[in-house]
């Protein structure tokens, strides 16, 4: 008698411990994350942007110095997707922007009525459709469809004068265009690898930036943390400018811009879709603004600049 309850007990022993390793294990936080932008045809997010550059030139000893700011939201909705890529339609639902310097102040706020010439500007591109290529590791191949919207933006301040209208055109291309804008997204959307990634894992890719700060950053990522909750990632990258690519420096100035620096960014990741739920960067770069010379001016002119950039991200899956 005594022998039967003790190995009935025993079986006891063994089924509860089976049954409560198998719970911990179906509980265990993950290690290992095939990470991967999952595509699905009708998903809609929505980015909400905050952005500062602090731009603070040395003029014969005198630091100068150029805020910018911007705050925009943008809506994204995933229209095809087939095995390698996913076309996605993005429009800005809403744009703010602050610029300041010793001698100038702009305004814009698209959420407003006012009748100024930047705010006509880029109220004109609220709602406007574009397009964009993404592939399910965070590379954006192609953004189409900007240059109708920026000869509408153009339109809708008639005051500017013919032969102005090329000048502010290349300003927004090279501020809002298909290349400036894959820079910037290549700074919110995590770049993944094409194998799975342990806590604490590392890889590295490569971006080619265009716009005004055209270069290259080389971006080492780390997997700091992941559960079936979140996965946080880090990231530091080495920026330096092409100072062979010839700029526009603004006020009827061409020349070339010599930086170079870090760039440092944390993600947060939903688990679920690989998509960024929030993510903070910042930037530093050091060097020259180098002027080129003209007919006034007989040689070129090297102008020592640091720059100062901080953003930060939120992502909505609507």
């Amino acid at each position: 008698m005594t022998n039967t309850i003790l190995r009935r007990i025993l079986i006891l022993n063994v089924l509860i411990s089976a049954a409560f390793s198998s719970y911990a294990q179906q509980n265990e936080a993950p290690t290992t994350f095939s990470l991967k932008y999952q595509l699905k045809q009708g998903d809609q997010f929505q980015i909400k942007q905050h952005s500062q550059q602090d731009s603070y030139l040395n003029l014969d000893g005198v630091e100068q110095r150029t805020t910018n700011q911007r705050d925009a939201v943008i809506h994204l909705t995933i229209t095809t997707v087939n095995n390698v890529q996913a076309t996605i339609e993005v429009t800005y639902e809403q744009i703010n922007l602050q610029s300041s310097s010793q001698d100038q102040n702009i305004s814009v706020n698209t959420t407003t009525d006012n009748n100024s010439i930047y705010n006509r500007l880029f109220k004109a591109m609220i709602g406007k459709k574009f397009t964009l290529v993404m592939q399910p590791d965070g590379t954006i191949k192609s953004i189409s469809g900007l240059g109708p919207i920026f000869d509408q933006m153009i339109a809708a301040v008639p005051e500017v004068k013919e032969n102005e209208r090329p000048v502010l055109k290349k300003f927004l291309q090279s501020q809002l265009g298909s290349e400036a804008l894959k820079a910037s997204l290549a700074f919110v959307l995590p770049h993944y690898p094409v194998r799975d990634v342990q806590i604490n894992g590392s890889w590295m890719n490569l971006l080619y930036t265009d716009g005004f700060y055209p270069g290259r950053i080389d971006n080492y990522w780390k997997l700091d943390y992941g559960d079936k909750y979140a996965i946080n990632l880090s990231n530091k990258g080495k920026f330096v400018t092409d100072s062979s690519r010839e700029v526009d420096l603004g006020g009827g100035e061409r020349g070339f811009v010599d930086l170079k620096g870090e760039v440092q960014g944390k993600y947060t990741v939903d688990p679920e879709t690989y998509w960024p739920t929030m993510c903070i960067t910042h930037t530093e770069l050091n060097g020259n603004y180098i002027y080129k010379a003209q007919k006034k001016r007989k040689k070129d002119i090297a102008i020592p600049v640091r720059v100062v950039m901080d953003a930060s991200y939120q992502f909505k899956h609507l």
